[in-house]
Parts: C-alpha cells; sequence; structure tokens
C-alpha cells in the first residue's frame, strides 16, 4: 500500500512539473520583454528607498543642529570689562 502511494505521489508531481514547464516555457516565448516591467519596478523601488534613506539622513542633521542653537539673549545691562 506504502508503494502504490509513493508511486502515485511521484507520478502527481512529475505531472505537476511538467505543466509548470510547459507554462513557463509559453510565457518565455510569448512576451520576452515581459520582464522588463518587474525589472524597472525593482530599480525604481531600490531607488526609492535610498532616498528616503538619504532625507532622513540629512533631516536627522538639520533637525540635531536646530537642536543646538541657543535662543538665550546676552544681557546687555553688564559691560564684558570690568
Amino acid at each position: 500500500m506504502m508503494y502504490r502511494l509513493a508511486a502515485a505521489y511521484t507520478v502527481h508531481a512529475s505531472a505537476l512539473r511538467k505543466r509548470a514547464i510547459s507554462r513557463l516555457e509559453r510565457i518565455a516565448h510569448s512576451d520576452p520583454e515581459a520582464g522588463d516591467a518587474v525589472q524597472a519596478a525593482i530599480i525604481t523601488a531600490a531607488f526609492a528607498l535610498i532616498a528616503i534613506g538619504v532625507a532622513t539622513i540629512i533631516g536627522n542633521a538639520v533637525l540635531s543642529k536646530a537642536h543646538s542653537i541657543t535662543l538665550d539673549t546676552p544681557n546687555l545691562n553688564t559691560s564684558p570689562n570690568p
């Protein structure tokens, strides 16, 4: 019984593999430039992530510089030379 089940599984897996290969071959032969859209989307997403990273770094630098500015006014009533 176990051998029949293993044989049935092997035949089923082989049929699925053949069906998947034939489908991939049809897709590959139908439009040779079909993968260009996916490649362009991946590259665009990568550039967007890089731009977000650079904007974050620059924004953090500007904010840290802005937080280091003191807004205290000097005391004008005392003379600097005693």
